[in-house]
């Protein structure tokens, strides 16, 4: 597959407004920048995705936020349990038809069969009729109406759950959920701050049911463009020597035990792709597949395994983050309990000492990471989400547990 492009492939303005649009839902939607990248790389790919996590997580809010930017997308929503009725999802019976010729047929007009983008949520509560239903326009593009298979213009289905289903019987229907996030709630103080002060904004400006919330100025992108993206996003050169890695990941999971089929190997080069274009390299680096690690994960308990195997390969910048980030969790719990355990004041004094020198350990170990990343000539997002993450809990330590005002923290910083 490896070939010297003469020309661009990728239209640069495109792939910047594609771009622009996952910096601006990472700076409204907070701690989702890893499921809102996916959410990205599968709308390019043109394949589905499944966000995992508990209710009040946001996950049909960053569907909906994401598909506002895309000029032409015709959105389509509905959660389901096991009492959906396929109607609710693919139209009601055409009652006319029905009586006319006795053909049993639906109206699809406004339902899913006519969406580009759909947010289907608890997707494993509902019922068999819906899901087998479901499967022909995920797989095929094609929608059976009366037996007349139909295509259908889905681009992407987003899919949410709280839980995954073990059942044997809906185990195609998961492996065609090619991308897959774990949500969580917001863990950091002042992420949590600013989007308490940003939702209370976004109400007093339009109140309940009156309008879209403030008035921001969107980047945009076309359905057209979409498209377009997704055709020039499988004509990027992948050099051999990261087939090769691609293969070596593919070989070092079997070994494993974790098998991933024939399809889904091929889903994942589209992905890979699809991530490259959005980062808009037209020849695909090892680092581009680092999208892998949420794709060849079979059942939750594997997801670790395959991200540390993933990103020991793809991207160490990525892993170093992770594994930093872990650190630091352990650091916020330490103060937390001592909060809840009601530390007296010389313990929490000594504690806070030894949290402060943790810190800088932490904050010179991500550096020393970020500069290697910088090296190879990517980009350490993640570390740099660490070092601020870090920096802001020393600052915390220094105001909750020795007194000192920010001027005073910054002097000291200085000095």
């Amino acid at each position: 597959m490896s070939a010297t492009p003469t020309t661009p492939i990728i239209t640069a303005d495109i792939q910047k407004r594609v771009a622009a649009i996952e910096s601006e839902l990472n700076s409204t939607l907070k701690q989702r920048d890893d499921a809102i990248h996916g959410m990205t790389v599968a709308r390019v790919a043109q394949q589905h995705i499944l966000f995992l996590g508990p209710g009040g997580t946001g996950k049909s809010r960053q569907v909906r936020e994401f598909v506002e930017h895309i000029d032409g997308a015709v959105h389509f929503e509905i959660a389901l349990d096991e009492t959906t009725d396929p109607g609710q999802a693919f139209g009601p019976p055409d009652i006319p038809a029905m009586v006319k010729d006795g053909k049993n047929r639906r109206v699809v007009t406004g339902m899913l069969p006519e969406a580009t983008d759909a947010f289907v949520d608890e997707i494993f509560n509902s019922n068999s009729p819906v899901l087998h239903s479901l499967m022909p326009i995920m797989n095929e593009r094609i929608f059976h109406n009366n037996g007349m298979p139909s295509a259908v213009p889905l681009r992407c289905l987003y899919a949410g759950t709280n839980k995954l289903n073990a059942d044997s019987d809906l185990a195609a229907f998961f492996d065609r959920l090619h991308l897959r996030y774990v949500v969580k709630y917001i863990d950091s103080r002042k992420d949590q701050a600013d989007m308490v002060g940003e939702e209370i904004a976004r109400l007093s400006v339009k109140g309940r049911g009156t309008g879209t919330g403030l008035a921001t100025s969107k980047t945009m992108v076309t359905l057209a463009e979409l498209d377009q993206a997704h055709n020039e996003s499988l004509r990027l050169d992948v050099p051999d020597d990261v087939m090769d890695l691609f293969q070596d990941l593919h070989a070092e999971l079997l070994k494993e035990g974790i098998v991933v089929s024939d399809r889904r190997v091929v889903e994942g080069m589209v992905a890979v792709l699809a991530n490259a274009w959005i980062r808009g390299h037209e020849v695909v680096r090892a680092s581009d597949l680092d999208i892998l690690a949420n794709m060849w994960w079979i059942i939750q308990d594997q997801m670790t395994q395959v991200r540390q195997i993933v990103l020991d390969v793809a991207n160490p910048g990525e892993k170093a983050g992770l594994d930093l980030t872990k650190e630091f969790r352990k650091l916020e719990d330490s103060l937390n309990q001592a909060r809840a355990d009601g530390m007296d004041d010389e313990r929490l004094r000594r504690l806070g000492v030894e949290m402060i020198r943790n810190s800088d350990k932490l904050l010179k170990d991500a550096d020393e990471a970020r500069s290697l990343v910088l090296a190879s000539g990517e980009i350490p997002s993640r570390l740099d989400e660490v070092i601020d993450k870090v920096a802001e809990f020393k600052s915390r330590v220094g105001a909750e547990v020795f007194n000192l005002s920010a001027d005073t923290q910054g002097k000291l910083k200085k000095a």
